[in-house]
């Protein structure tokens, strides 16, 4: 019991330490304990041995390797088709071209020849005015089409009402 009147004496008795230097250090250390959590963590071994996989997580990622390889092949083939098509179209359309310029170069040959003929029957001496007005006629010259000039877009006039 005597013990427990020298806690209460202790604890009655005024204290003559000013008691706001004390406050202030206990608000200053407990602001840096809150600023900074220290955790007493030891850091990960970076040699330490991994985990083991499950067989059923193996077998998950062998099957996710083959299903990707094969939607790669799948996509290459897809893609080699489609490259094969369009080659062929380019075959297509460059024979299509060539197709109209040999037509195109054997009606200029015609025409050209065509032409020839008409002034291999006209010789300078021998013929007549006439007979060359007559050639000159068989032939009639093609026209320039002019196109008709398209009017231009008139936007109509706003309407304002008045409420």
């Amino acid at each position: 019991m005597s013990e427990d009147l020298e806690q209460l004496e202790i604890l009655e008795e005024p204290k003559e330490e000013e008691p706001k230097e004390v406050e202030d250090d206990n608000i200053q250390k407990t602001k840096e304990t809150k600023k900074k959590k220290i955790y007493n963590v030891k850091p990960k071994d970076p040699d330490a041995p991994k985990r083991e996989r499950t067989p059923a997580q193996k077998a998950a990622w062998e099957k996710a390797l083959a299903t990707r390889k094969a939607n790669r092949d799948a996509r290459l083939k897809e893609k080699q088709i489609m490259n094969e098509v369009v080659e062929e179209q380019k075959k297509i359309s460059k024979k299509m071209v060539e197709d109209k310029i040999v037509k195109k170069a054997i009606s200029i040959k015609k025409k050209q020849i065509k032409k020839e003929s008409v002034l291999d029957e006209i010789s300078d001496d021998e013929t007549s005015y006439e007979e060359i007005k007559k050639i000159a006629k068989a032939k009639p010259k093609a026209k320039p089409k002019y196109y008709e000039e398209e009017e231009e877009y008139v936007a109509p006039k706003p309407r304002i009402r008045f409420v």
